[in-house]
């Protein structure tokens, strides 16, 4: 008898026309709610008791420090890691302070964190660190990594990111992150390129102009062959080796060569004699793919310009100070890889690939930063593994 209602066949009704019997039928009627009632509260489950819960303790991190007085493993309360930052200003340290190509991505940061945002000379180092905590980028060759890391000690309380590898066993502190150096991925970006154009031509046929005379060039050649082919085995692949230094003329007479023999996709990391290179395959309808020392003006049709790869120090940092920002700084010597933010693949030009396609190459971004893939390239000789 749930609910607290009589259930239709315990219900009386009066239906005796006699007034007397009406009135007796009544106090029966009477009678029988009331024992309903009781009944029912009888049978109605006691209340239950009040559930007392404990929260569990908040967890802490044994921090074992070797230059800290307490004893090693005293527990220290977990950080938050979205305790905002004490730095409130961002300062750009440059030998040249009109450096716009870092002065843009820098400044968005700083707005977008309601920072405030100044470019400085690496000499006013000094003066400035003395104000107030903040963090510090710098792409001056002014000050030594040694310079560096003795400021980054006197001023604890600013983070620094610094572009530069650090000197061989250094010991760096805490607040103070080095970005670069000769074990940059460039192999990372190539491979990248390499996947592009594998998925990208319709002649199964890509061509490639590197300068193998430096280990940079020779990553970006031997990391877009393996590119090419994990996404294309049957491809064929034209190398073309071409100095830094050759002569523009010739470069621009093999780039429409290679894609006059039908290479559709070319890619090119050589400096200048790349850039003519690439201009001479876009004369014979090529797509083409650059590294970042491209000039785009140097293009007769920059539609043809299918994407770029790049080792980006200025992505890099906006990485390193999002991590600072939420609660991660990062600190020690990092070369510029996918998963520091220091390669990057700009957007490839819409309507080219199929949307499956533009997924796999996303996907194997997130691997090769993870580590799960490899292109198979020493990262500081270039050379095959």
């Amino acid at each position: 008898m749930g609910g607290g209602r009589l259930s239709p066949s315990l219900k009386p009704v009066c239906t005796t026309q006699n007034r007397w019997s009406r009135s007796r039928c009544k106090r029966d009627l009477l009678v029988v709610v009331a024992l309903a009632a009781a009944l029912h509260a009888c049978a109605a489950p006691s209340p239950a008791p009040p559930t007392i819960t404990t929260a569990p303790p908040t967890p802490a991190v044994i921090i074992r420090t070797p230059t800290n007085n307490a004893s090693p493993d005293t527990p220290v309360p977990a950080p938050s890691p979205t305790t905002p930052a004490t730095a409130r200003t961002l300062v750009f340290f440059t030998e040249a302070t009109d450096n716009s190509v870092g002065f843009e991505p820098l400044s968005k940061f700083a707005q977008k964190q309601g920072w405030q945002f100044r470019p400085a000379g690496a000499r006013e180092v000094q003066s400035i660190l003395a104000k107030a905590p903040m963090a510090v980028v710098s792409v001056s060759a002014e000050l030594s990594p040694q310079q560096w890391i003795t400021l980054a000690q006197q001023h604890p309380e600013t983070y620094l990111a610094i572009f530069g590898p650090p000197e061989a066993g250094a010991e760096i502190p805490a607040n103070l992150l080095f970005l670069g150096g000769p074990a940059g991925r460039e192999d990372q970006a190539g491979f990248l390129a390499g996947v592009t154009a594998g998925l990208a031509t319709k002649t199964q046929r890509v061509a490639v102009f590197s300068d193998t005379t430096t280990p940079s060039g020779l990553k970006y050649r031997n990391g877009f062959a393996a590119g090419v082919r994990y996404t294309c085995p049957r491809c064929s692949l034209d190398v073309i080796e071409l100095s830094a230094f050759s002569e523009v003329v010739f470069a621009e007479a093999l780039g429409q060569k290679y894609a006059a023999l039908g290479a559709d996709v070319v890619f090119a990391a050589a400096g200048d004699a790349g850039t003519f290179a690439l201009a001479g395959a876009v004369q014979n309808g090529a797509w083409v793919i650059a590294d970042n020392s491209l000039s785009l003006d140097r293009l007769p049709n920059s539609e043809r310009l299918l994407t770029r790869v790049s080792l980006d120090v200025f992505a890099a940092f906006e990485a390193a100070l999002t991590d600072f920002v939420a609660g991660r700084p990062r600190s020690g010597a990092e070369p510029l890889s996918l998963a520091n933010g220091g390669v990057v693949l700009a957007p490839i030009r819409e309507g080219v690939l199929e949307p499956l396609d533009l997924q796999d190459i996303h996907l194997v971004k997130q691997k090769l930063a993870e580590g799960a893939l490899e292109t198979g390239v020493d990262p500081l000789t270039g050379e095959e593994k």
